[in-house]
Formats: C-alpha cells, structure tokens, sequence
C-alpha cells in the first residue's frame, strides 16, 4: 500500500513537472489548438505599462517592461487579445 502511494506521488510530481516545463504543449481540440496552459486556466501573457491590449510575447509591440500575468487575471482587470498575437 505504502508503494502504491509513493508511486502515485512520483507519477503526479512527473506529469506537473511536464505541464510546468511544457505549458506551451498543443492539444488539437477540432480545429483550433489550444495550450496546455489554456485547459489549466493559467496561460501566461504580458500587459504593456499602457494600453488595453494582453500579447502571448513580451517583445510584441515593442513593449517597454511588460508585466508577466495569467490571461485570466488580465482579462479580469479588462484588458483584450492582441490582434496581432490572437489575430
């Protein structure tokens, strides 16, 4: 029983680590892909210092020192999809 339990504990420390390392991992769900992130509710996305716009990269839009967050949270305190990152 006791090595049942470490070896849950092992295969449940393995599989967060993947999700952890890989948040970016595709899941064909029809035809639209969405991340791994995404299914968890906390896909990672960067907020400018101004503007209303969340972008999937830091560098987009030439943001200066942008804010790195959950696109949960950014849409929360009203920010919106990048056209150009979520076209």
């Amino acid at each position: 029983m006791k090595r049942l339990a470490v070896l849950f504990l092992c295969l449940t420390i393995v599989i967060s680590a993947l999700f952890f390392f890989l948040g970016r991992l595709s899941i064909v769900d029809g035809q639209s892909v969405v991340s791994a992130g995404e299914i968890a509710g906390t896909e990672t996305v960067w907020i400018p210092r101004t503007g209303t716009k969340y972008h999937s990269h830091p560098t987009c839009s030439n943001m200066k020192d942008p804010t790195r967050t959950s696109r949960r949270e950014a849409e929360r305190h009203g920010y919106g999809p990048c056209k150009t990152c979520y076209g």
